[in-house]
């Protein structure tokens, strides 16, 4: 497998994975307090961070040009120490924050979808479908038309589980369909040096 789609393929599915187990303990437990919640997204953001510079310096040297996975690390775990030491002011900025990350996850679905469509794949509309779902999730968290704050938390993490799941589905449907085109370019080639 091409180097570039393996490494897409891991960021994508660690950071897939990330969001849907905090998602997950949201559904679970919606009446945590905001306060803990605060404590998670930091956690989250830590986590997030550190799998970022991992795969920097995993990654060949050359390799890293025009790449900003360091810097996108350091500011990860940077917002997240800064989520612990002013939680309050986090707090009551979470669904917004939350609300914008699940709405940023479906505009990358919706580009990911862009792109199917353009080298044909019958596929494409499927994932139009879940872009479509994730950004309506998110606008309705920003939005919060809800009474309680409960159930707030718990759309909240439907929508981080369903983010996080179609993105790691979604990421071996492309790296599965790249690695497909490789092949083919290779086999051409091949052929035209016999």
């Amino acid at each position: 497998m091409n180097e570039k789609i393996k490494e897409y393929k891991i960021d994508n599915i660690v950071m897939g994975i990330l969001s849907a187990v905090v998602g997950v303990i949201l559904v679970i437990f919606p009446g945590t307090t905001l306060r803990m919640i605060g404590y998670l997204v930091s956690a989250a953001l830590f986590l997030m961070g550190i799998v970022s510079i991992i795969i920097y310096m995993r990654r060949k040297t050359e390799d890293n040009f025009m790449k900003n996975d360091f810097l996108k690390g350091l500011v990860a775990i940077t917002l997240g120490v800064c989520t612990i030491l002013k939680v309050e002011v986090v707090i009551s900025l979470l669904p917004l924050i939350l609300g914008i990350i699940i709405i940023i996850s479906g505009c990358s679905k919706l580009q990911e979808t862009i792109d199917m469509a353009r080298v044909k794949s019958p596929s494409w509309f499927i994932l139009l479908i879940t872009a479509i779902i994730n950004i309506a999730l998110g606008v309705l968290v920003v939005c919060n038309p809800f009474n309680t704050m409960k159930l707030l938390v718990t759309i909240i993490g439907i929508g981080m589980i369903f983010g996080g799941v179609t993105d790691v589905f979604i990421t071996l449907h492309i790296a599965k369909k790249m690695d497909g085109k490789d092949k083919d370019i290779i086999d051409v080639n091949y052929e035209e040096k016999q």
